[in-house]
């Protein structure tokens, strides 16, 4: 993106993308020299060139190979013909999980994959689920929460979280479009006090609007389902989604209830307790297909 010249004079290119409402989780930095290493490292793919900086080589996510601008100018055609960003070096956006035995952190990088959280009743999902989106909310991703049970309004506290909903009537379809499409407002919406089958056809509609604006706009960075045994087990449900774009994070006790497709097309599987034989060796055979895919 060439920014206009009024701000690009005078101005850290940061500061820019937030007059321009961009957010820098949408944003490639191409960078040469050592003092390009905060731009690399707030943006969500770092890249170096091969004729800069060995140290910020060392640790961009990657290397345009060449001699000078051409060599950049081909690298953002081939960039920009794609929908969304490259997956970035893995670690360099961790999530931190746990503890292990040991005392240390368990993290795990998520960026721009298909999450699935899996645990009995009472095992802890729903307070991982939000440990998992609180953090990605404090390091300035959007996120629209699909909350069916009231138990994401705790969130509300964070900076640029807002809870639509909560009502006996699921919160209005524009109303929910036009807050999502804001780079510094994550969203939950709220859907407790609405009956089920409301719920399901709620989401019928809410599911396809979320991936039509987040193709047009690369917002909400993640969309977060939460009982989704209820709203993705019907043979058509993989069409709610937009599995090209990934980034969604789906909780169950019942992973046997998701459609076949989208259990296939999950990339990173975190389970608290689970005691149904039937749903782990579901997971079992999820994480076996993982392996048989092939990766690009």
């Amino acid at each position: 993106m060439v920014l206009p010249q009024a701000i690009s004079k005078g101005t850290g290119l940061l500061e820019a993308l937030h007059i321009l409402r961009l957010s820098p989780h949408n944003a490639i930095a191409i960078g040469d020299a050592e003092n390009d290493r905060d731009l690399l490292a707030r943006c969500e793919l770092a890249v170096a060139v091969s004729w800069g900086s060995t140290m910020l080589q060392a640790e961009a996510d990657e290397v345009v190979n060449g001699d000078g601008p051409s060599a950049v100018a081909a690298y953002i055609r081939r960039a920009t013909t794609k929908a969304r960003l490259p997956v970035g070096r893995v670690g360099r956006h961790p999530l931190t999980l746990g503890t292990a035995r040991d005392g240390r952190p368990v993290t795990r990088d998520v960026s721009g994959v298909n999450v699935l959280i899996v645990g009995d009743s009472q095992s802890g999902k729903s307070w991982l689920t939000g440990l998992v989106c609180e953090q990605m909310i404090v390091e300035g991703y959007s996120l629209c929460i699909i909350d069916p049970e009231g138990d994401y309004g705790g969130l509300e506290s964070l900076p640029g979280v807002i809870v639509l909903g909560a009502a006996d009537q699921p919160p209005e379809m524009p109303d929910v479009a036009r807050a999502i499409q804001h780079f510094d407002l994550s969203v939950v919406v709220d859907l407790s006090r609405v009956h089920l089958q409301e719920k399901i056809e709620y989401l019928k509609a809410l599911l396809p609007m979320l991936a039509a604006v987040r193709r047009t706009t690369g917002l909400p960075h993640r969309i977060v389902v939460d009982e989704a045994r209820y709203f993705l087990h019907e043979p058509n449900s993989k069409q709610l989604l937009d599995m090209e774009l990934s980034a969604y994070l789906i909780v169950t006790y019942r992973p046997s209830d998701l459609e076949p497709d989208i259990r296939g097309a999950i990339d990173v599987i975190i389970t608290k307790r689970l005691a149904n034989i039937h749903e782990v060796e579901t997971l079992l055979a999820i994480f076996e297909a993982q392996e048989r895919r092939p990766w690009n």
